[in-house]
């Protein structure tokens, strides 16, 4: 049969709808007279009340611009087959960080936070050793911590040594690794999110009596990351590819 249109999708995940409302319609008559088996209704009305919030945090980053582009072009538009192993390899890396954003993203998207910062933050980490690799600034960058990388990646000029985006390149590094080593207190309160402010010093404030598993917490630290993120990767993507576009 294949697949489905858009049209034929939407019509049948219309009748499944209709379909559950008659089941409600049939509960409430019967609901004066029996119990209701809740349960039997419980999961979609959690997912209907979980679906706002998921439509929010898709805006979120639908808002951020397109981001995972940056990553899409192969490492020389020459070879773009890539007719080398260097060439073969760069292009796979391209690819791997392409699937490794968008799983942080829809991790963030589905409300797995953890999953979400952990994932974007390594695959930040892979785009800045692409970027050293591409321009030759070190032999061998895969074998250096995000923190490293971010430092070489300012050395060859491919992120800058101050500024908005240096701000968020090292605020990356510090949500990272103290998220990855459940330093989870430490996470926003050692980096603000812009110079502070009456208004964020109160924020910070409130971080830090939070409880740092929660699900708030953990959104808010996940929401800087990806922001932060797409900040670097966009800023990387507008310089232009090859050492002659920064120049």
């Amino acid at each position: 049969m294949g697949i489905p249109t858009d049209e034929e999708y939407l019509q049948e995940l219309r009748e499944e709808v209709v379909k559950f409302l008659n089941e409600i319609d049939e509960a409430i008559e019967r609901a004066g007279e029996e119990n209701i088996e809740r349960h039997q209704f419980g999961l979609v009305r959690n997912v209907l009340i979980d679906l706002e919030d998921q439509l929010d945090r898709q805006e979120f980053i639908h808002k951020l611009g397109p981001g995972t582009r940056t990553f899409r072009a192969p490492y020389d538009e020459e070879d773009a087959y890539g007719n080398t192993n260097r060439r073969r390899k760069m292009i796979y890396i391209n690819q791997t960080i392409f699937r490794a954003w968008g799983e942080a993203t829809s991790s963030y998207i589905a409300g797995n936070y953890y999953a979400a910062t952990i994932t974007i933050s390594a695959a930040l980490e892979a785009v800045l050793k692409h970027e050293i690799e591409k321009e030759e600034v070190d032999h061998n960058p895969w074998k250096i911590t995000l923190d490293e990388a971010v430092s070489k990646a300012r050395h060859g000029d491919i992120v800058p040594h101050n500024g908005e985006v240096s701000e968020a390149a090292d605020r990356i590094v510090n949500i990272r690794n103290n998220i990855i080593h459940f330093n989870f207190e430490r996470g926003l309160v050692e980096s603000p999110i812009s110079p502070p402010t009456t208004q964020e010093q109160e924020e910070n404030d409130v971080f830090l009596s939070m409880d740092a598993f929660s699900d708030q917490y953990q959104c808010l630290v996940a929401s800087i990351a990806i922001v932060d993120c797409y900040t670097v990767a966009e800023y990387i993507h507008e310089q232009g590819s090859g050492s002659s576009a920064r120049s």
